[in-house]
């Protein structure tokens, strides 16, 4: 019983971080709010000690090439 919570758990925080990002889009410039996902990734290998793996360096460029198109 205990994975339906956290199956649940990992639903609901998803759905809120994706109701925070469409309203924070709402209330800042979308090149403003589109750093938070490349200031995230920095600090999750700073400071964790997060490995930096093949996929973090190919998907931080194009979140800055997705930024640089909006």
């Amino acid at each position: 019983m205990w994975w339906l919570f956290a199956l649940l758990s990992a639903f609901f925080a998803a759905l809120t971080a994706i109701f925070a990002k469409i309203g924070s889009k709402g209330l800042g410039a979308v090149s403003q709010v589109a750093l938070v996902d490349i200031l995230s990734i920095a600090l999750t290998v700073l400071f964790p000690g997060e490995p930096l793996t093949l996929k973090t360096v190919v998907g931080t460029p194009l979140i800055v090439g997705g930024t640089l198109v909006l």
